[in-house]
Parts: structure tokens; C-alpha cells; sequence
């Protein structure tokens, strides 16, 4: 029911229904879709982050790395409980490897201290201490700064309202097919409406998708009564009963395992003696699972009571056999003193397939090089759909209050736009920069790295409200494309690889950052000259030659 007393039809309350859902979480959720999009991408920001690691290639074999990773970790640690080894690919140049003491256990996403090595000559590798893209992802998911739960929260509840605007975005358009192919150039307010409908059409699927995913992934923080229903000990419990219900041994099994845990004791085991048919088992292991898997390498090697009679060495692929099984990808055990397989059999339920499979699409994880690609696509055009939705809001109201002194509202707006649009890509290459360019002396550079990022953020707000609204697009814009531009040739400058160096040895995932950031210069450069030329915003470009004895005031759907 309006507010005037008139009856309305559904599609008119769903209007109403998106549009103000769009506008209250609009910023935030533009703030989410754009780290998101770049976490996409984390290990090749993480990798162009640290260029003393640009010097690893990945060109020795499977074999080599892993004489290479066991040279190392026997001398430094011989007598750890647990040693993995991540051996090199084109996102991860270098062998990376780390170890567990006897009794230890990781708590939830926690990860083990990293070594780099080498994948040419197995010398270890020291890194300058950066926050790297860790930062871009948490900011993703729980708004860095914020405590975790309050954080999550209020992202769970901004991706609930982008789900119900989806809904509702899809039940009022009646012709979102032949949106599909309909954008009209230069007609003002309508072609706002037009590139918010036909972004958000193109991606329809992937929006659903990752707001739903995004919904379980917080199910932990949105419905904890759920969780503690069934699993008493709560998060920890649900994780551990997720990680490993997918996996069932026979008994006989379970109990020789169980007993040769139940022998590990950690003052016995720092004693023991390298026996002498353990780590020379692994060559011909890793061979015998390479012709298995042919076209699927193998990621990570992980050894259990490494040197002990009780030595235990797990293979991992790189990629699932599915999209269900992108999470759990293939594996084979086996007995390192014997050689023989320890036989595992995989009993996925549906349920745990279908959370695996949405998780994995959310995080690219397990995917190949297309999917990702197609992934990040995906979100740039979540991105437009959402800042031209914001854009369309503010176009309205200034033809609106056109006459009239604009408000403080639509001020406030205005400033939010520049900032949050044109600001937040600031702020993310000014952090780019900071992590290239503080000296390694400094102590603190982690979080100076930060600061640099929440202060660009800050100033782009600032500069946004003493500017007029299109001075501050355009400054900002000009110093973004600029930004942009230079950034390869930062790489190059700071002992990181150039671009023809990276692309002629084969460093993809350095080449991409640097080829990625000419490509968005390109972009933004359009859209700087697209609004420096339009210099008459007001109305469409059909309307502008009219005489001025008769002038023509534009409608609301006219005006921009």
C-alpha cells in the first residue's frame, strides 16, 4: 500500500523494495564486490607483492623440487612430526614448504609458517614483511578494523539485502531478455538505467551464486544455534566433521592408525634414527601418481613421522575432478617404509558436495586459469551493475532538485560515489605502491602498509566534498589512470620482474598484474575523457541544439 492510499501491484512494491535495499547497502556491497574480485586473484598479488620471489622459476620438474624440499627440510627440521611441500606452478613460482611439531594441530583456516625455496636451485628465499593480499581479503569478508564478529555481521546482513535486491531486480523487469541486448547511448537518464539492467542481466548467475555462497560461508556467524544444535563443541567441530566425513576407512584400518598414533610420543620420536627405507620411497611414490593423474600435477606432498618407522606420505593434485569435488581434490596415501597404498575411499553425501562446490566457485579455489578468469569477470560487471545503480540514484535526484539548492543528502551521496567508486581503487593500487615502496628497515611496515590504504580512502572522501561533484571525478579518475599507468614501471624499479623479462621467461602471474593494470589505465582514461566531454550533463545529447528563443526543459527521464 503507497503512502497516498493507492493500490500497487506486486512489481511496483518490489520496485520500491529494490531500489532502497540497492541504495542503503549499495556502497558497502561495492566495497565487498571489488576485494572480493581481487581475492580472486591473492597468490598472483601476493606473488607481485614480493619480487625477491620473481627470480623463481618454475621450470625444474616435480622430482627436482622435491630433492630440493627434502635437502632443506632435513637439515633444518628432521625430526618435525609433519613436513608439506607445495611444489612450484605459474601462480606459485616457488616450492614452499613447512612443518608441524609432534602434537600440534592447526585451529580452523590457520596455516602453517611458510620457507620459500627456489624451484631452480633450492636456496631459500627471504621476503620483505608485507601484509600482501591477506589484507584485501579479510577486508573482503569482515570489514578489516572491525571486530570478527561485528564485521561479519554486518557483511552477512549487506549480502542478505543484495540477494532480496537480486530477487526483486529479477520480478520487475518484465523484459529482462530483450535487456539482454538493449543499451541506448547517450539518452541520459536512460542509458544509466540501461547499463545498470544489462551488467546486471550478464551476470545474473554469478550474483545469485556468490551472494548465496557468501550467505553459507557466514552461516557460522548468522546461525550459530544451528550449528551447536548438532555439533555441541560448535564452529571448530562442524569444520572438522566437514573436512573429514567425506573420507572412510575400513576398520582395521581406522584402528592401525589409531594405534600408530597412540605410539607417537614426542620425546621418543625427537630421538629416533632416519630409517633407511623411508624418504627413498618417495621419488618412485611420485613418479607412479604423476603417471595416474597425467595432466593433473601434483601440488602438495605431505609426510607424516618423517624419518620414523611410522612414516606416512600423502599426495595431492592440483585441481578437483569436478566442480563438486573442486574442494577435495584427488589425493593418494601411502605407507612410506613399504611403499604400499593405504586405501581410502571417498563417500561424499550430497550435502557436503553441494556446500564444497559453492564454497570452491567463491573462492576460485582448486579452478584453472579460465574459470577464474571468467570469475573475475563476473564481479567487475557486479561492479558496474552496482555503481551505476548508485550513479542512476544521483542523477535522479539532481534533476529532481535541480533548481533548487541540493540538499545535504544528495551531497553526502555524491561524495559517497567519488569515494567509494573512484576512491576504494585508489586506495587498493596506493597500497600496491606502499608495499613496493616503504623501505624493509622499517619495523611497523605491515601496518604502514594499512594506514596508507584507510588514509588515500580518507582524503578521496575529503577531496570529494570541498570539490565540485564532476572536478572530483575527474581529478580523481585522471590521478587513478595515472596511478595505473605507472605501476609496471614501479615493478620494474623495485627489484621485481619487468613485464618483457616476465613474459618472455614465463612469470604469468607477475605479467598479469602488470598487463591487468595497463588494461584498467586504458579504461579509466575512457571514462575520464567520456565525462571531461560531456560538459552539459544536465541533458541528453539530442536535446543540447535547440534554439534559445524556445528552450526545452528535459523531462526526468531525459535529464543525467
Amino acid at each position: 500500500m503507497r503512502i497516498d492510499g493507492k493500490k500497487e501491484t506486486a512489481r511496483q512494491a518490489m520496485s520500491w523494495l529494490h531500489g532502497w535495499l540497492g541504495i542503503l547497502a549499495g556502497c558497502l556491497l561495492y566495497v565487498i564486490f571489488c576485494t572480493g574480485s581481487l581475492s580472486f586473484y591473492q597468490k598472483h598479488l601476493n606473488l607481485w607483492l614480493q619480487p625477491e620471489l620473481h627470480q623463481s622459476l618454475p621450470y625444474t620438474t616435480e622430482q627436482q623440487q622435491l630433492d630440493f624440499a627434502l635437502s632443506y627440510l632435513n637439515r633444518t627440521a628432521p625430526h618435525a612430526g609433519t613436513w608439506q611441500i607445495k611444489l612450484a606452478n605459474t601462480a606459485q613460482p616457488t616450492i614452499n614448504v613447512s612443518t608441524l611439531a609432534y602434537g600440534q594441530h592447526l585451529i580452523g583456516h590457520e596455516k602453517p609458517k611458510q620457507t620459500f625455496l627456489d624451484a631452480s636451485t633450492g636456496q631459500k628465499l627471504t621476503t620483505k614483511n608485507t601484509a600482501g593480499a591477506e589484507f584485501i581479503s579479510v577486508l573482503h569478508f569482515q570489514l578489516y578494523g572491525l571486530p570478527h564478529s561485528l564485521g561479519r555481521w554486518i557483511v552477512g546482513i549487506a549480502t542478505l539485502f543484495m540477494l532480496v535486491a537480486l530477487i526483486s531486480g529479477i520480478v520487475i523487469h518484465k523484459k529482462i531478455f530483450k535487456e539482454f541486448f538493449v543499451f541506448r547511448r547517450g539518452k541520459g537518464l536512460r542509458s544509466w538505467l540501461d547499463g545498470h539492467n544489462i551488467t546486471a542481466v550478464y551476470s545474473i548467475p554469478f550474483q545469485l551464486m556468490i551472494s548465496f555462497s557468501g550467505l553459507l560461508l557466514l552461516i557460522y556467524t548468522l546461525m550459530p544455534w544451528t550449528i551447536e544444535r548438532v555439533y555441541p563443541q560448535g564452529k571448530s567441530q562442524f569444520i572438522t566433521a566437514l573436512q573429514h566425513e567425506q573420507i572412510s576407512t575400513s576398520s582395521a584400518l581406522v584402528s592401525k592408525l589409531e594405534q600408530s598414533r597412540g605410539q607417537r610420543d614426542h620425546s621418543l620420536f625427537a630421538r629416533a634414527q632416519p630409517t633407511v627405507n623411508s624418504l627413498p620411497q618417495l621419488k618412485p611414490l611420485l613418479a607412479t601418481v604423476q603417471k595416474q593423474w597425467k595432466d593433473n600435477p601434483v601440488a602438495m606432498i605431505i609426510i607424516e613421522s618423517p624419518n620414523t618407522a611410522q612414516a606416512q606420505v600423502e599426495f595431492r593434485a592440483r585441481y578437483g575432478d569436478s566442480l563438486s569435488k573442486m574442494k577435495s581434490v584427488p589425493f593418494q596415501k601411502f605407507n612410506l617404509v613399504t611403499g604400499q597404498p593405504i586405501q581410502i575411499t571417498m563417500q561424499t553425501p550430497v550435502a557436503a558436495s553441494i556446500y564444497n562446490l559453492m564454497l570452491a566457485l567463491h573462492r576460485a579455489s582448486g579452478s584453472d586459469m579460465v574459470l577464474r578468469a571468467l570469475l573475475f569477470f563476473s564481479g567487475l560487471m557486479g561492479l558496474v551493475m552496482i555503481a551505476s545503480g548508485q550513479v542512476l540514484w544521483v542523477v535522479k535526484k539532481q534533476g529532481m532538485n535541480k533548481a533548487k539548492n541540493s540538499p545535504w543528502g544528495l551531497k553526502l551521496m555524491q561524495c559517497c560515489n567519488v569515494a567509494v567508486i573512484v576512491g576504494l581503487v585508489l586506495a587498493c593500487v596506493s597500497y600496491l605502491y606502499a608495499a613496493r615502496l616503504i623501505p624493509d628497515s622499517i619495523a611497523n611496515r605491515r601496518d604502514l602498509e594499512i594506514y596508507t590504504f584507510f588514509t588515500i580512502w580518507l582524503l578521496s572522501f575529503i577531496h570529494a566534498a570541498l570539490r565540485t561533484h564532476r572536478q572530483a571525478w575527474l581529478e580523481q579518475l585522471g590521478l587513478l589512470a595515472g596511478l595505473f599507468v605507472l605501476l609496471p614501471v614501479v615493478n620494474a624499479l623495485t627489484g621485481g620482474m619487468p613485464l618483457w623479462e616476465s613474459l618472455f621467461l614465463g612469470q604469468t602471474a607477475v605479467a598479469a598484474i602488470d598487463i591487468g593494470a595497463m588494461i584498467f589505465a586504458c579504461i579509466v582514461i575512457f571514462i575520464f575523457y567520456h565525462i571531461k566531454n560531456n560538459k552539459n550533463p544536465s541533458q541528453p545529447k539530442a536535446k543540447r541544439h535547440v534554439r534559445a528563443s524556445a528552450p526545452v526543459q528535459p523531462t526526468e527521464k531525459e535529464q543525467i
